[in-house]
């Protein structure tokens, strides 16, 4: 072959790995989003468990974390599966990561003290929201390198679906702590509308 073969031949082949790269991100995002929403679940039903002071809620809670468990092996597969790749990503995607991660290690800890009723239902809200805050920033990287137009387009759509579903299920676990207390705070109802808000923003997006 000549050298403008050879080059044309190898710049192929990179095409070719960028996109299997791309489609093991792309199976991450999935799993990533369904996560979410399983988690969004656990933590309603948590809330809920909580500001009842356990009253309510305690067998659906429960069936939620076992959704939400099923759903955490696959995430984990998909990061092990990413992070063996010759090329796993870069400083930012390894960074979200890591924080993935580590916010799993973290779940039965959570877990463990909501049965015991051991923190308030804001600080149960705010675990499992920082926890799908580092999911969705990991959607966001992938998306961000995705270096195909078409498929980076339908990733950003995605992100933002994410975010607004996100900030709608805070608000739907806000709205069930304060029914399940019997009071919602003038702080509640100014996060609420803030939640609102954001959320219509990432659907127009969307």
């Amino acid at each position: 072959l000549s050298a403008s073969e050879r080059a044309s031949v190898e710049a192929k082949h990179s095409e070719i790995a960028e996109l299997r790269r791309l489609a093991a991100r792309a199976q991450l995002v999935g799993v990533a989003g369904h996560l979410v929403h399983a988690l969004q679940n656990e933590r309603g039903a948590s809330s809920i468990y909580l500001a009842s002071g356990g009253r309510r809620f305690a067998a659906p809670r429960r069936q939620a974390i076992g959704e939400s468990r099923a759903m955490e092996d696959r995430v984990r597969a998909a990061l092990e599966a990413s992070l063996a790749a010759p090329e796993p990503g870069s400083a930012r995607q390894l960074s979200r990561m890591a924080w993935v991660l580590v916010g799993l290690d973290a779940l039965p800890g959570l877990r463990a003290r909501i049965e015991r009723q051991a923190l308030r239902a804001e600080e149960a809200i705010g675990a499992y929201s920082r926890l799908m805050a580092g999911l969705i920033a990991l959607v966001f990287e992938v998306a961000d390198a995705a270096f195909e137009p078409s498929v980076s387009r339908r990733l950003v759509a995605l992100l933002n679906f994410v975010q607004g579903k996100e900030l709608a299920g805070q608000e739907r676990a806000l709205g069930a702590l304060s029914f399940a207390a019997g009071v919602c705070s003038g702080e509640h109802r100014l996060r609420l509308a803030h939640l609102v808000e954001a959320q219509e923003r990432c659907f127009q997006t969307f």
